[in-house]
């Protein structure tokens, strides 16, 4: 009878080391993959968000209201937001699918009341989940909080600064029909939430130019703007503080403000 010894298969240390080395690259490619596919999704959710608000303050503004001057000037938008069937909230609200009745009766949002509390002061929420929350006129504009992903996701806190939420978005809309992200918020400073670009035309010469391109949604305004007359402060609320590019910018050659659509 022959004797056999079992030969027993093994990786050796270099091997294993190798096979550790190669799980490494992979996990870190997984997790960069993952965060990137994070940050295209939140900058989606964000330009869908400000896009909408925009094209139904649009819708609204269309509509024209008695500026109550008694001559039948016809002002942009209601200059209340809880008159029933007139004011803004009820005019904001038709342009939008809503679920159930909009509550437009002035019920202001309370950041320190729980989540249930919170959810009855709302004022619409629409058929995709977001909700409406008013938050304060100060003339000549409305300041709007919209939760994106529903009451009970996310940290539910507004994103008035870099530090906070990402899922409740502050809005300020003047009666002329602007719309703007709250200053020091995510959408107004952070290009992973909002990008602009900014470029000149020049009238004489017919051209063309970028003189920014992808940076945050404040600075691009800001470049091309200034302040913008209802917005006082709105270029050195926060840090960075922006200024009008007067070199880039004039009568001559007009700044207009693009709205960069995500992409990979």
């Amino acid at each position: 009878m022959t004797n056999f010894k079992k030969k027993l298969l093994a990786f050796t240390l270099a091997e294993l080391l190798i096979i550790f080395a190669v799980m490494g690259v992979v996990a870190g490619v997984t997790i960069m993959t993952s965060k990137v596919k994070l940050n295209l999704a939140r900058k989606y959710m964000y330009y869908a968000t400000f896009m909408n608000l925009k094209q139904g303050v649009g819708e609204v503004v269309a509509q024209g209201f008695d500026a109550g001057d008694g001559n039948g000037v016809k002002a942009v938008l209601p200059d209340n937001w809880s008159t029933a069937t007139t004011g803004f909230c009820a005019k904001l609200s038709d342009v939008f699918n809503t679920i159930g009745t909009p509550r437009c009766d002035g019920s202001v949002y309370n950041v320190g009341a729980g989540n249930n509390t919170r959810f009855d002061l709302y004022s619409f929420i629409t058929t995709n989940g977001m909700i409406f929350y008013y938050n304060a006129y100060v003339s000549p504009s409305y300041q709007i909080i919209i939760d994106i992903d529903g009451l009970n996701k996310g940290s539910n806190t507004p994103n008035q600064n870099l530090g906070g939420s990402k899922d409740e978005m502050i809005f300020f809309i003047n009666r002329n029909g602007e719309v703007l992200p709250g200053a020091g918020s995510l959408g107004a400073e952070s290009t992973d939430y909002l990008s602009a670009s900014v470029y000149n035309f020049n009238a004489t010469t017919g051209v063309k130019k970028f003189i920014k391109t992808s940076v945050s949604y404040r600075e691009a305004l800001c470049t091309a703007k200034g302040d913008p007359s209802w917005m006082s402060g709105y270029c050195g609320l926060n840090t960075p503080v922006y200024n009008h590019d007067n070199t880039n910018c004039t009568t001559a050659q007009t700044c207009t403000v693009v709205i960069n659509k995500p992409g990979p």
